[in-house]
């Protein structure tokens, strides 16, 4: 799906692992696991996530309601990174 590269960045998340490795040698490889496994999962999550965006958003209100999910979690992932910087 042409989408799929704007819901979920393979090559982003290629990099986060290779700089994971880089600057944090120390962490075991099966620690990084789930970022590898995010490879084939998450293009099949973002598949489910949009057919069911697109079905089920079928008024202006319902799409303002899924907008409205989508800057929460964007807000979630600011403040998990905020508390990190930190």
């Amino acid at each position: 799906m042409w989408l799929e590269g704007l819901v979920f960045a393979p090559t982003l998340v290629s990099y986060r692992i290779e700089v994971l490795e880089r600057h944090y040698p120390w962490i075991d490889q099966s620690g990084l696991n789930y970022f590898r496994n995010r490879l084939s999962q998450a293009p099949r999550d973002s598949e489910h996530g949009l057919a069911l965006v697109l079905s089920a958003a079928d008024t202006y209100e319902k799409q303002m309601q899924a907008l409205k999910a989508v800057e929460f979690k964007c807000d979630e992932l600011w403040s998990i990174l905020d508390v990190i910087e930190k």
